[in-house]
């Protein structure tokens, strides 16, 4: 069957705009990304459609999840009239500068009963993120009574290193350690190779030639995947790490329509499958990719490009318009 069918632990994203741009996110989040947040009443549908599917639980991400605190509340709101448990809600920490207004942001969370936050940190996050303002928000949560804990804190140390009342550059990072550190990241953050890992990683993460890419003749075990899933602000279904790969919320529950989800149904079979139609399509692909993941993504470009709205899947058309900004940005940097 393809489709999905039963659903567990999973995140609502509240939003994809962010204060940072971080160079591994999957979701391309950004400060220019659409200010669009989810609403009391989409937020209600996902979480009753999901308790019908079998989730006890969810968590909140983003975007930045607390860059409008009243919005949130509005989404806390929606899961204590559902009845949904809130495991935790995921943050950076970029939003919190003063300490009177951060304590009371965190009190209204611990009135929703919320007592877990997971404040993201790593040298991607510290390009735009001083580390004393993660610290500070642990120290005001543990004064609270809340958990915070870092994802990923083994990176802690690394960025503890530098003045932690700044940023710092990836070129710092490597100018400290070596000239490698930058390279070793992905394995140490179990990086997915999509989003903009592709345009950050893209001279240092090794290659398949695109004839020899494992597994494309096997079933994309990540679109059946009952855990960690998301849910957008737009109350599409993203497979885990499958971003810009969307399904509504309707169409859970069911087994789909080849000819309504031809994406999706052609992945749920074997990759090679899209990649087949994509060459017909006039796809070329290049001469290698960091792994079928990577080259799905740009399967999903291309015909996001040469077919505009043909297909629902792909969605948010903002995450592929960001992908087209960030690359132009890039090239015209080179130029110069």
């Amino acid at each position: 069957m393809a489709g999905i069918s039963k659903l567990t632990s999973g995140g609502l994203m509240v939003n994809y705009r962010c204060q940072a741009r971080c160079g591994h996110c999957l979701y391309c989040c950004s400060p220019e990304r659409e200010a669009d947040y989810i609403s009391y009443e989409a937020a209600r549908r996902v979480f009753s459609r999901v308790k019908v599917l079998g989730a006890p639980s969810m968590h909140i991400s983003g975007g930045e999840p607390f860059l409008e605190p009243e919005k949130l509340r509005r989404v806390l709101d929606a899961a204590r009239d559902e009845g949904m448990p809130i495991d935790y809600i995921e943050t950076s920490a970029s939003w919190a500068t003063d300490d009177e207004d951060t304590r009371a942001v965190l009190q209204r969370v611990l009135d929703y009963g919320v007592t877990t936050l997971s404040v993201s940190i790593s040298p991607y996050h510290n390009e735009y993120i001083p580390l004393d303002r993660v610290l500070r928000l642990m120290g005001l949560c543990a004064e609270m009574g809340l958990d915070a804990p870092l994802w990923i804190d083994e990176f802690l140390p690394d960025m503890s290193v530098f003045p932690t009342d700044a940023v710092h550059s990836r070129q710092e990072y490597i100018d400290f350690f070596n000239r490698n550190y930058w390279a070793q990241l992905p394995p140490r953050y179990a990086l997915y190779r999509m989003g903009r890992a592709v345009l950050t990683h893209r001279d240092d993460m090794p290659t398949f030639p695109t004839a020899r890419i494992p597994h494309m003749g096997r079933s994309c075990a990540e679109l059946a995947g009952r855990s960690h899933y998301h849910i957008d602000c737009y109350g599409g279904y993203i497979p885990p790490g499958c971003p810009g790969l969307s399904l509504p919320l309707d169409a859970l529950g069911r087994e789909l329509d080849p000819e309504e989800y031809p994406i999706y149904t052609r992945l749920a079979q074997e990759p090679r499958l899209l990649l087949d139609y994509c060459k017909s399509q006039g796809f070329v692909p290049g001469p290698s990719y960091y792994n079928r993941c990577h080259l799905c993504q740009e399967m999903r470009l291309f015909l996001y490009q040469k077919f505009p709205g043909r297909f629902r899947e792909l969605a948010p058309a903002s995450f592929y318009e960001s992908i087209l900004r960030e690359r132009t940005v890039e090239t015209d940097e080179e130029k110069l």
